[in-house]
């Protein structure tokens, strides 16, 4: 009974600190603010993040910027003259600038049909990604991307007529309509708002716009990273090379690590995929990783999930032991 009643206080003891440092770090938070500031920034948000708090800001008749200020563990430290004044006015300079950046976006792109599904925006600077939905078609995605152009050009115009590279370059995730759910071109974008959870499997596509650019080209859209080692696309890749090799008269090892090397979107298409998977000759249990030496080419339908146009090749590595395969045709 008196450990149930001591460990119910040192509970509420622990809640009781939790709640003071955070109230602590709100109001060093706002009087370094307002020193430095003075009447521009209301309090938006906090958020605990590596054992301290981050406080977040936004500009008074601003809805879009956001100041994040990262409070130190003892709050007193956090005023005018140490490093959290350097860190305000660099988050100010950041958080505005990203603000003003966002602002255009949201003028623009819904009226060119382009519909704003969410904001990574980690750093809150003006090199936020923002994910997109546009309609591509999978074997010519030129007519799109010169849609996109034109918006990117109207976003220039609304931007500031001091807007820096940073704020004039783009980075976009683009994700293909659903059949039948386009989604509603007019949604306000916030960095508060990422992409749904609904869609986070959708293959998205990669497009970084320099800020003197003007035309796009389907070269250099990418597929991302995420769709590269989805446990799905990685089992099915997998057992298919396994399938291959056992066939063979000669069979190989395929580690339980499965190790993929020179993975690219196709050329032309954006539902095919080509990659090597690396496999072992010689394979001895008990021994832990083999030496991979062989690989089995093979091509991915990314809608359809089918595996096809498989080849091995074996003496994949030189007298250095460096891979000597030749890189698959894509983007």
């Amino acid at each position: 009974m008196r450990l149930a009643h001591y460990a119910a206080l040192a509970a509420g003891t622990l809640l009781l600190t939790s709640c003071g440092d955070r109230q602590g770090s709100i109001d060093a938070a706002t009087t370094l603010a307002e020193a430095v500031f003075p009447e521009q920034l209301d309090v938006f948000d906090t958020q605990m993040m590596k054992g301290q708090y981050a406080v977040i800001f936004t500009r008074k008749g601003d809805p879009f910027s956001r100041i994040r200020l990262y409070v130190d563990r003892d709050p007193a430290k956090c005023r005018v003259g140490t490093h959290c004044e350097q860190q305000l006015r660099t988050s100010y300079a950041n958080g505005t600038a990203a603000g003003a950046k966002l602002k255009a976006m949201a003028q623009t792109l819904p009226s060119c049909g382009v519909a704003i599904l969410g904001v990574d925006a980690s750093k809150l600077d003006p090199s936020f990604r923002t994910d997109i939905e546009l309609d591509m078609d999978r074997a010519d995605q030129q007519p799109a991307l010169d849609r996109l152009a034109r918006c990117i050009a109207a976003f220039r115009a609304a931007l500031p007529d001091d807007a820096t590279p940073e704020q004039r370059g783009l980075s976009f995730g683009i994700l293909l309509p659903r059949p039948g759910k386009a989604a509603p071109p007019d949604a306000v974008p916030s960095f508060e708002k990422s992409i749904d959870r609904s869609r986070m499997d959708e293959p998205r596509y990669l497009i970084f716009v320099g800020p003197e650019e003007t035309q796009l080209t389907p070269s250099a859209l990418r597929l991302h990273p995420y769709h590269l080692v989805r446990p799905d696309t990685r089992d099915r890749l997998a057992a298919t090379a396994r399938d291959v090799l056992s066939a063979q008269r000669q069979p190989g090892h395929i580690q339980h690590h499965v190790e993929f090397h020179g993975t690219r979107l196709d050329p032309q298409r954006l539902d095919v995929l080509r990659t090597y998977v690396l496999a072992c000759s010689v394979h001895e249990p008990g021994k832990g990783p083999c030496r991979t030496d062989l690989a089995i080419r093979m091509r991915y339908d990314l809608t359809t999930g089918e595996v096809s146009e498989t080849a091995i090749l074996r003496d994949i590595r030189d007298d250095r032991g460096a891979l000597r395969l030749r890189p698959l045709p894509g983007r």
